[in-house]
Parts: structure tokens; C-alpha cells; sequence
């Protein structure tokens, strides 16, 4: 799907009318996303930190918090260890492939420290 979003898509919202332009402004991307379908949501999601008016910076923080989460997973030993790597790895070539999609300077929300430590401990921790 990565494959086929315009570049200019992941860096600012699309151009609205009316009452849905004020969401895209002030609505994270899931309510953003329902309020733009006309869809009911059906879970709360958790307010997520960080950029949300800008696709790429929202879909890179949130790759890098669910990478974390399964790093963590596998050195916790909790779950299904060939599924956490699975999805680990996932995420990991999901962040490959949207960083290398980046064609311009871009402000975004993490700890690379925090993130790189993590990931190297899971490389290192025998499952």
C-alpha cells in the first residue's frame, strides 16, 4: 500500500471543504479517518503523542512505538516468540521502507537512543 501513496500524500493531510477541514486539523488519524468516511468509531483508541497533521510523521512515531512494544515482547518472553519476531521484523522493514520514502526534511517525535537500545537487546536476546 506504501507503494502506491504519493509522496506529497505523506507529507500534509488532503485539502478539505467545510467542517471536515477544521478535523484534519484538530482529530488524530483514526477519528480523522472515520469523521473523513463518514464511519462511526467503534473503539477508543488511546490519544497517541506526537505529530498527527502530518501523515509520515504520524505513521513513522507510531511504527517506532510498536516496534519498541514487540522488541520488548520478545525480551520479556511474553507472547508467542515466532509471532513477535515476525511482526518485529514487520515493523522494522515498514519503517525501512517509509524512511526511504522521504524526500524532504522532516520533524518527528522519538528517542533514537531509547528506540536503538531497545532493538539492539532484542537482536541480542536469545528466544
Amino acid at each position: 500500500m506504501l507503494r502506491h501513496i504519493p509522496h506529497i500524500a505523506l507529507m500534509r493531510r488532503p485539502e478539505l471543504t467545510g467542517g471536515i477541514q477544521a478535523a484534519s486539523k484538530s482529530q488524530r488519524p483514526y477519528l480523522f479517518a472515520c469523521t473523513f468516511y463518514g464511519i462511526t468509531p467503534t473503539v477508543k483508541a488511546p490519544s497517541p503523542n506526537g505529530s498527527f497533521n502530518i501523515p509520515f510523521a504520524s505513521a513513522f512515531e507510531s511504527l517506532i512505538t510498536l516496534s519498541i512494544h514487540f522488541a520488548q515482547s520478545l525480551i520479556n518472553g511474553s507472547g508467542s516468540p515466532s509471532f513477535l519476531r515476525e511482526v518485529f521484523s514487520q515493523s522494522l522493514l515498514l519503517v525501512d521502507r517509509l524512511v526511504g520514502r522521504l524526500g524532504s526534511s522532516i520533524v518527528v517525535l522519538w528517542d533514537p537512543k531509547k528506540w536503538l537500545s531497545v532493538v539492539l537487546g532484542s537482536i541480542g536476546h536469545e528466544v
